[in-house]
């Protein structure tokens, strides 16, 4: 840029155009629609907490003008790094924000916009006049180096503000300013984050359906599976071969023996409470969902939502897995009914039908 460069003939004179542009766009003082168009934010692993859990957590970024205080519609993602742009916030407004938030959420307050809206103010001069110009090609060419350095210069500023280390963003969670000062802790606050929005997830080290979706294969054993459960319940590792290790069994392994879930009572193989503690929480939450339907019909999908939200946050692989089980254990407790009534006799074929549409 600080260079005379040789270049093709025009009769535009860039600088001219581009103060005039200024002159004629409104400058923009809410930012955050602009950075989301010329920046793509990373998706963060939380991976100590996956290695302590076996479930993975992912933070997303969402910017915006004024503190988020809950968690809408995030997909995929287990918590928000919320970045708010915008001078005119009190920091404590967001103290007070991060302290009523019950959601994952991380707050990160960005101080001095004013370089920021500079620069995106530099960029919309820019792209108005490649607007106006768009038959002049060597005109084009020089607007098009200028366009891509600003939206350089522009990246390398939002950067700053997700380095840890920065002087330019304040981070609070929980009602209390915290100090970052390496991307160690940061991971570390993420990880607690986790542990204290979903205290209940079960500890399972899994990862063949410990994740949002199963894959073809899984699909499969867990078919073999539950078709197991009905036929050999009582027998020690559900009749499996003790020499063969196929998908089921690592499934049947890490859920249902390891848990104490299937385990041997008086010399008597059956289904009881977890011994697992970390399995407490889904159990007692499934059972009371169950206490619940003595006063009326409720739909599975109810129990789904309340495994896929905190305190739990469960994958829907683990949940596609878990329901049929756990509906299989208190097949005696329970009536079943679809579209076409009461369903008398539980099948692993119905129970797949139940999974695919609960």
């Amino acid at each position: 840029n600080e260079s005379f460069i040789l270049f093709e003939g025009t009769d535009l004179d860039l600088d001219k155009e581009l103060e005039e542009a200024g002159t004629k766009l409104q400058l923009q003082t809410t930012i955050v629609s602009y950075i989301e168009r010329y920046f793509d934010f990373p998706v963060i692993p939380v991976k100590k907490y996956f290695f302590k859990t076996g479930t993975p957590r992912f933070f997303i970024f969402k910017l915006s003008d004024e503190p988020i205080l809950n968690i809408k519609n995030e997909g995929k993602s287990d918590g928000i790094i919320n970045l708010i742009f915008n001078e005119l916030v009190d920091e404590k407004v967001i103290k007070e924000a991060s302290r009523l938030s019950e959601d994952a959420i991380l707050y990160g307050y960005f101080k001095d916009t004013s370089q920021l809206i500079n620069l995106i103010n530099e960029i919309e001069k820019i792209n108005c006049v490649i607007e106006n110009n768009k038959e002049d090609r060597v005109a084009l060419k020089e607007l098009d180096v200028l366009l891509n350095n600003s939206i350089e210069e522009l990246n390398s500023l939002i950067k700053k503000t997700t380095q840890i280390d920065n002087s330019l963003t304040s981070w609070f969670y929980m009602g209390s300013l915290i100090k970052l000062e390496n991307s160690k802790q940061f991971h570390e606050l993420l990880t607690q984050i986790c542990e204290d929005v979903y205290k209940n997830t079960p500890q399972l080290k899994n990862e063949l359906f410990n994740k949002n979706r199963l894959s073809s294969a899984i699909t499969v054993a867990k078919r073999n599976l539950i078709k197991n459960i009905f036929d050999n319940f009582s027998k020690e590792d559900l009749g499996l071969a003790k020499d063969k290790y196929p998908a089921e069994k690592a499934i049947y392994l890490s859920l249902l023996k390891a848990t104490g879930i299937h385990r041997t009572k008086n010399g008597n193989f059956n289904f009881y409470d977890p011994t697992d503690k970390s399995f407490t929480g889904i159990w007692e939450a499934s059972e009371e969902f169950l206490k619940e339907t003595k006063y009326g019909k409720r739909n599975l999908t109810d129990l789904i939502e309340i495994l896929k939200s905190k305190p739990f946050k469960l994958k829907q692989g683990f949940i596609d897995i878990w329901m049929p089980i756990y509906l299989f254990i208190q097949r005696e407790r329970i009536a079943i009914y679809g579209k076409e009534g009461f369903l008398p006799v539980l099948s692993s074929e119905s129970l797949e039908i139940i999974t695919r549409r609960p």
